[in-house]
């Protein structure tokens, strides 16, 4: 937390009003702790006031992924990861509904991670948002196929190697689709666990024509709302991807 308020002193002498911090934020993607949740409110109500800026912060609460926005008086909206991972369906629930977070800098809309490959993720954005929010814990694939059972290697080598491509240039035509920018702020460095590989990294922001407006750490851009584009729609292998995925997902999750 007092590296994210370094930060956030960071952007706001740019002259940032609105600042994305990545998934899971605390207590850290595939941590737990009781009081997250709690915490991650009053950090959030404190830091929106301190700093005069709108902050959003994944966050975990319980059974829940969310992803949390304060705006400077105190106001919070709360979204719920929709689309989980199979591995996050056996320990987190799905949140039920899409949300527009009405904000001092505009209308928001809020996503977390692997909501992004979902298309029924972005279509309530369409023309209705000045901006969408992504916060990610996005991995970096490479390198991790021997993790994989060797008789599923085959079928997705493919994917290790495209993801994080994939990803760019999804977020890249989705800001054109729903006519608004896309901020995508992504976790960066080692992941606990088994497998060898960390986060991507790769935060960045989309113009609402798709262009990359900054990028790094710490990425500053000024926003501005667009006329929506074509319909966004997956190349075949990515539809039927994200369509095992979702199905897989929804398994672990009753199980």
């Amino acid at each position: 937390l007092a590296r994210a308020d370094a930060a956030l002193a960071e952007a706001r002498a740019h002259g940032a009003v609105l600042a994305v911090l990545p998934e899971a934020y605390l207590p850290g993607y595939a941590h737990a702790r009781a009081d997250a949740g709690a915490t991650a409110r009053a950090w959030l109500d404190g830091a929106a006031r301190r700093h005069g800026m709108t902050i959003a912060m994944g966050y975990v609460d319980g059974d829940a992924c969310v992803l949390g926005v304060t705006t400077p008086t105190g106001a919070h909206t709360r979204y719920t990861k929709r689309f989980l991972s199979p591995a996050e369906a056996r320990v987190w629930r799905a949140g039920a509904t899409p949300v527009i977070a009405d904000t001092p800098v505009g209308r928001l809309g809020l996503l977390v991670c692997a909501d992004v490959l979902q298309l029924d993720a972005w279509a309530p954005f369409v023309g209705a948002v000045d901006a969408v929010l992504v916060a990610a814990a996005w991995p970096d694939y490479r390198g991790r196929l021997p993790t994989v059972p060797r008789i599923a290697r085959p079928a997705l080598g493919w994917l290790f190697g495209a993801s994080n491509p994939y990803r760019r240039d999804l977020l890249a035509r989705a800001a054109r689709a729903i006519g608004a920018p896309v901020v995508f702020a992504n976790a960066t460095g080692p992941v606990d666990g088994p497998g060898p590989g960390g986060f991507s990294g790769g935060a960045c922001i989309y113009g609402a024509d798709g262009a990359v407006l900054a990028e790094g750490e710490v990425a500053v851009a000024p926003l501005a709302r667009g006329t929506p584009g074509a319909p966004l729609a997956h190349p075949a292998e990515w539809a039927a991807f994200t369509r095992v995925y979702r199905w897989a997902a929804a398994r672990r999750g009753a199980a």
